[in-house]
């Protein structure tokens, strides 16, 4: 997975690549990225290409998109809003399918300079309803950690943050019941160092 996002005086773009499986089974996305900053109510959408391989099966394309907003509140009270696929239907090429439609809507809440507690629904089309909680807190400017539970599968995450200058390097893992551990690193980086 890989993303670059750019600042401009009307906005922002950004790029968005995945690529997730095995040659037998994967999932790949490329998204094309805007948002814009509105004082204090944020706004963004994305359009991705989606497609998934199957060996055996052969391959299943679509076309989606996220419309999001962020809004503060209160100096230490965000919400948020994302909706992915918000009209449904099939698209009229062959072999693009659609996929589901999922809302999401977040409430998040900053404790202190250190600690950001946040909840979040999920409603995905023929589902019911779920929710991710998670916790963030820093020591200092240079390490944070996170933790939170996702309840749709029981699934707990955890990461370790560590800032060094211009670059954000980041330790994740999560569990699944039946997949077991998935670990994962981030690397980011900034064109500003942070102090």
């Amino acid at each position: 997975m890989g993303s670059i996002g750019f600042p401009l005086s009307f906005g922002g773009i950004g790029l968005t690549i995945q690529y997730f499986g095995s040659p037998e089974f994967n999932l790949s996305s490329a998204g094309l990225i805007y948002g814009k900053n509105l004082g204090k109510i944020d706004l963004g959408i994305r359009f991705n290409y989606t497609s998934i391989k199957i060996s055996g099966y052969g391959n299943a394309n679509a076309i989606q998109f996220e419309l999001g907003s962020i809004w503060q509140i209160t100096d230490r009270i965000h919400s948020s809003i994302l909706l992915t696929n918000p009209v449904g239907g099939r698209f009229g090429i062959s072999r693009i399918e659609k996929f589901s439609s999922v809302y999401r809507f977040g409430l998040g809440y900053k404790a202190s300079e250190n600690v950001f507690v946040a909840i979040e629904m999920i409603k995905e089309e023929e589902r019911q309803v779920s929710f991710n909680a998670g916790l963030y807190y820093s020591f200092g400017k240079k390490f944070s950690l996170q933790g939170g539970i996702q309840t749709q599968i029981a699934s707990p995450y955890w990461a370790i943050g560590y800032q060094l200058k211009k670059i954000r390097i980041e330790t994740h893992c999560s569990y699944h019941p039946q997949l077991g551990f998935s670990p994962a690193l981030s690397l980011i980086f900034s064109s500003k160092a942070e102090e």
